[in-house]
């Protein structure tokens, strides 16, 4: 019998990653079985390009109608019981509130129900962060509940062992851009062969010392290096600072506006570039699975972007914020290493294989 997968789309719909990483996620469990999502509170436009054609194979509830269905599927289950509640993607920040506290106890409350009543509760790859005194104590009561917990960075595994919990050591799944596939992907990327990699393609969360860096000496630097300059802004509140910055010195900018569109015109400038600069991890990875050339500018305490550059073997293409200089971004621009995107590759053959295992489908 095939699996009955759920899972809520609500994410931070602002952020072309979070997008490319629920699209990437649905495909893979469209893969182990039916796939009921929660789409309370989600955008249409979100929900129609994150299921991008896949109607027939996901089933769309409100979320009454998706727990209703989910604990009548419990209740009333075969002998072999096949629910599965995946938690969605991304990072499990330190719990900093009583409000959030409180939603942390509910949701293993909920939980509890879920795999008292014989269902498996999957964590889709993502981070942790341990919180401290009682708020720890119901964190590792929320996690107790989760039979596979995936967990995509060294940091975060150790965290959650710190807690006597087990996890699947695993990959970002955003490595899922990287496999060998025949089709042509999730958007129509048009570029001027003219352009490939004669530029430099910079996108920037904003953060202290980049904001005061002389922009300008850089749009100088760019023709001395025979490049031009792209800004590009892949999440909404980024979209400000990268504009002012690329009208400082005059560089083009495209953002993601949340229609396909805007995102194959950013996957377009992507796939011309021959540098991306950047300290967000899902703007390096989209723009390194078309071919750009990665450049991490971080702050030193970064380990989740650092840790990515290190895995694919571009060490020496990071730029620590609190040393950027301009001499440091041209050594950079001059010296820096193709990487090792294969690891990447196999990093989404093993997620892949991985997500099988946990649904009994390897």
């Amino acid at each position: 019998m095939k699996a009955r997968i759920f899972i809520s789309l609500r994410t931070q719909f602002s952020n072309m990653g979070d997008l490319l990483i629920n699209y990437l996620l649905l495909g893979e469990l469209i893969e182990q079985g039916d796939v009921y999502v929660d789409a309370s509170g989600v955008p249409d436009w979100y929900l129609e390009l994150v299921i991008d054609g896949a109607n027939e194979n996901v089933k769309v509830l409100s979320r009454y109608s998706f727990m209703a269905k989910m604990l009548a599927f419990l209740i009333f289950k075969p002998k072999k019981n096949d629910v599965y509640l995946m938690l969605k993607p991304g990072g499990y920040m330190a719990i900093s509130s009583w409000k959030m506290l409180a939603i942390r106890l509910m949701q293993g409350v909920w939980l509890k129900v879920i795999t008292f009543l014989g269902g498996t509760v999957v964590r889709a790859p993502s981070s942790q962060q341990n919180s401290s005194g009682i708020s720890k104590v119901v964190d590792k009561f929320r996690l107790s509940n989760i039979a596979y917990q995936m967990i995509r960075d060294e940091v975060s595994v150790a965290e959650v062992n710190s807690m006597n919990l087990k996890c699947i050591s695993s990959f970002d799944l955003a490595s899922l851009l990287f496999r060998d596939k025949s089709e042509e992907g999730m958007f129509d990327v048009k570029i001027d062969p003219r352009l490939i990699r004669k530029s430099v393609t910079f996108s920037f969360r904003e953060r202290e010392g980049l904001a005061s860096f002389d922009w300008r000496a850089v749009a100088g630097l760019m023709p001395d290096l025979g490049y031009s300059c792209h800004f590009v802004s892949q999440v909404f509140g980024d979209n400000k600072f990268n504009l002012a910055l690329s009208k400082l010195i005059d560089c083009h900018y495209v953002e993601y506006t949340g229609s396909r569109a805007s995102i194959s015109e950013v996957m377009g400038v992507y796939s011309g570039t021959k540098f991306i600069v950047s300290n967000r991890l899902h703007v390096l990875m989209a723009a390194a699975s078309v071919g750009a050339t990665p450049i991490a500018v971080i702050s030193e305490s970064d380990v989740k972007v650092s840790s990515y550059m290190k895995v694919i073997g571009c060490r020496e293409n990071v730029i620590y914020i609190e040393a950027m200089t301009l001499d440091r971004l041209s050594q950079v621009l001059n010296v820096a290493s193709n990487c090792n995107l294969t690891t990447l590759g196999m990093q989404g053959d093993k997620l892949k294989k991985q997500i099988s295992k946990v649904f009994g489908n390897a």
